[in-house]
């Protein structure tokens, strides 16, 4: 009997612990959500992609960039590998852009028949300027787009050297477009 009681005795503790725990987790867990819903409700709200979308006409155009003059490849020569598209996006839509937070992102890629590997872009089909999510950027101011932090190197490295624009590919499909983006600067 002495035992049994002993055993009931050291084993209450455990038994209140757990009892215990549950209220006190929900308690802890509303209190950490609570928490968390004051923290994010404080952060600045992203704009919503028809926000971003709203430029005018003068702020991105499309051009072609074909030569009609220029002959057909045939089975003797190689089709050219140049690009056949343009988009120039203004100085005016990267600000607008940048004042408005808008944060592209880009995927490594690797190289698939013809295109180079590069960075599938994502975030871009809603900021009015052309682009379209997939397409793959696979350079920029003439350096490979081999990641995130290369194209981001390159552009500083163009702004550092107050460049009016930065030039890039970019393949939607099997289409290569060339891509001029103006530069705004402050000063």
């Amino acid at each position: 009997m002495r035992r049994v009681l002993l055993a009931v005795v050291l084993a209450l503790p455990f038994a209140a612990s757990a009892w215990a725990s549950a209220p006190l987790a929900t308690w802890a867990g509303a209190r950490v959500g609570a928490e968390l819903a004051t923290a994010i409700a404080l952060l600045p709200r992203a704009p919503s992609p028809t926000q971003l979308a709203l430029f005018s006409e003068p702020d991105a155009s499309l051009v072609t960039l074909d030569d009609p003059s220029e002959p057909a490849p045939t089975p003797g020569n190689k089709p050219r590998a140049s690009p056949v598209h343009g988009l120039h996006i203004r100085a005016a839509a990267v600000l607008r852009l940048a004042q408005a937070g808008a944060r592209p992102s880009g995927e490594p890629v690797a190289a698939s028949g013809a295109r180079p590997a590069g960075l599938a872009l994502r975030g871009v089909g809603g900021l009015g300027v052309g682009l379209r999510d997939g397409d793959v950027l696979t350079d920029v101011a003439g350096a490979p787009a081999s990641s995130p932090g290369a194209v981001v190197g390159a552009v500083l490295a163009a702004r550092g050297k107050r460049a009016p624009a930065i030039s890039g590919h970019v393949w939607r499909g099997v289409e290569i477009w060339q891509i001029v983006v103006d530069q705004p600067y402050l000063d």
